[in-house]
């Protein structure tokens, strides 16, 4: 009963998270522009414009 517990919980805490994917740092280019742009894209989030729209079934 324990482990349906602790695995109903994992499951409903690790949904809706994603990892940041970073480049390695040897890999980034030497431009401190471009290199900088690459690492803030790692953690850009979607707005809700650039979501997919939902069905209506899906809203409900």
């Amino acid at each position: 009963m324990r482990l349906l517990a602790v695995t109903i919980l994992l499951a409903a805490c690790g949904g809706s998270t994603r990892p940041a994917v970073i480049p390695k740092l040897s890999e980034l280019p030497g431009d401190s522009q471009r290199r900088d742009a690459i690492l803030d894209s790692a953690h850009h989030q979607p707005t809700p414009e650039q979501h997919k729209k939902l069905t209506p079934k899906e809203r409900k």
